[in-house]
Formats: C-alpha cells, structure tokens, sequence
C-alpha cells in the first residue's frame, strides 16, 4: 500500500474517528461505495475487525455500476458487506418527492438499518455525512438525527478534502472518485419518482459516460425536458453540430423530447438552487 504524508491536524481527526468505534462491541455502517462511507468502513473496520459490516441497500435510485464498486472497495477494506433491498418506494411521500424526499427516503432506509442491527444485536449504526454537508440541503441528516444513526466523519469535523486524503492514505482505490447521489437527485421537485423515469436517466448518463463525459448528470425537469450538466472544459465538444444531433438522437430514443445543455456546467446539488434561495 502506497502512504501520502498526513498534517499533525489530520491524523489527529483519524484518531477521533477511530476512537468513535472503541469500546463498541459491533457496529452496522450505512455503505454506498462513495469515499465517505468507504473511509466510515474503513476506520470502523480497524477498530472492530469482523464486529463491522457494512451494508448496502440497493433499489432503483442506485445504478449497477454503484454496486459493483461498493462490492470492490469492501473487498479492499476486508469488511463484510451485506446487500439488502431499499424500501424506500413503499413511502408515497417518498414517491411523491417534495422538497422533503431526502428526508423519507432516509428516514425508511434507516429504519431498515436499526431494524437489522436490533436483529442481529449490533449496538451501533453509522452513516458518512461530512462537515461540508452542512453547507447543503440535506433532509436526511434530520432523519438519521432523530433515529440515533451517527455521523462520525461530521462529528470529527472532517471535509470532503480531507476524506479524500485520508483515503489516499490508506489506499482505497476511489479516493478520488466523483461523488454520486442517488438518481432521484436528479429529479425536479413535485415531479413523482417512478422506476421509467430513473432507468431513463440512468441509460442517459451511461450514454454521457460512454462518450468520455465526467462528471454527468441528467437533470429531468417536467417528463420530457433533459437538462446536461457536464464539466466546463468539456461544453466545446457541443460546438460541433453533428456531435450534438447525435446526442439530440439518442436521447430523443430513450423517451427526452427537448434536450438542453446547461451553461453553467455540471454544480453538484443544482436542484436544490430554489430550496436554498428559500431557506438560507
């Protein structure tokens, strides 16, 4: 394994976040394959060994490419890994999706969690949200607060910077990989979650991918309109015609009838834009 010099600053967070898990006995962490929860695993993996598991709920808000990296970095990490079914769409006001569909969604897959580790008497469950997920809207945060589900990696103070960093050092393989919220982000408020709409962008952005884009994301707004997001130096690509009636073409195939590129560029939690204008 290949170490990167650490600040007195930082390691003295991972020892925070280690302490997190000491006297535990057993602890279920809430895994996505993201470096968030991948680092969370990790950290609780060296303190506890087997006691940990991290555990991955998939549904059709995930994609399988998602499951496939979540099975890799565990195998990294050597933690058990147990993949169970989301039910988040057995919650209409999760189906519904106002502004609070974060916080359903969550509030349903935490309870699956607790529901797990009161089964199988783990004592603590954790998920990965960060010190900068303060700085956004996030729903969920208020679920796992009130469900008793912890946030070690907040609770140590820890950035996305920092993450990253820490997970290059102890040589997780997607130490920098793009951050991936769920596909239901990329749903307009108000406007239903159904499985179509999700496959669908789901098909668009491994189209993008494909094409050499990253970061992507498809933004559906009403059922018809695809809003691209892409990284700056990549919009001159659309300069040239036939590349964008080649996009046009294939994305009017898998069900968009207008197709928009944003001009601003791919901005993480662009949805939420109004909702913070709003509460801020």
């Amino acid at each position: 394994m290949t170490t990167f010099d650490l600040s007195p600053e930082l390691l003295e967070k991972h020892r925070q976040l280690t302490d997190c898990f000491a006297g535990v006995r057993s602890c279920g962490i809430a895994f996505s394959g993201g470096v968030d929860s991948s680092l969370l695993a990790y950290a609780a993996h060296q303190v506890l060994g087997d006691r940990a598991t991290a555990i991955y709920l998939v549904s059709e808000t995930s994609t399988a490419v998602e499951q496939e990296t979540a099975k890799k970095i565990a195998s990294e990490i050597g933690i058990r890994l147990l993949i169970v079914r989301g039910e988040e769409f057995t919650e209409p006001e999760f189906v519904r999706n106002g502004t609070d569909r974060c916080y359903h969604c969550k509030r349903v897959r935490f309870s699956q969690l607790l529901t797990w580790a009161k089964a199988n008497r783990v004592e603590l469950v954790v998920e990965g949200s960060n010190a900068d997920d303060a700085n956004d809207y996030r729903p969920g945060s208020k679920a796992a607060s009130e469900l008793g589900i912890r946030a070690p990696l907040m609770e140590v103070g820890l950035t996305k910077q920092e993450i990253r960093q820490l997970a290059r050092h102890f040589g997780l393989s997607n130490w920098d990989m793009p951050s991936s919220p769920c596909l239901a982000t990329r749903i307009e408020y108000d406007l239903p979650i159904t499985t179509e709409r999700l496959e669908r962008i789901a098909a668009a952005e491994a189209f993008f991918a494909m094409q050499g884009f990253s970061p992507v994301r498809i933004r559906l707004h009403g059922n018809d309109l695809a809003r691209i997001e892409i990284a700056a130096g990549q919009v001159e690509r659309f300069l040239d015609e036939d590349f964008r009636r080649f996009v046009n073409k294939k994305l009017t195939e898998l069900g968009f009838r207008f197709v928009t590129l944003d001009l601003l560029g791919f901005q993480s939690g662009s949805m939420n834009r109004g909702i913070l204008r709003v509460t801020g």
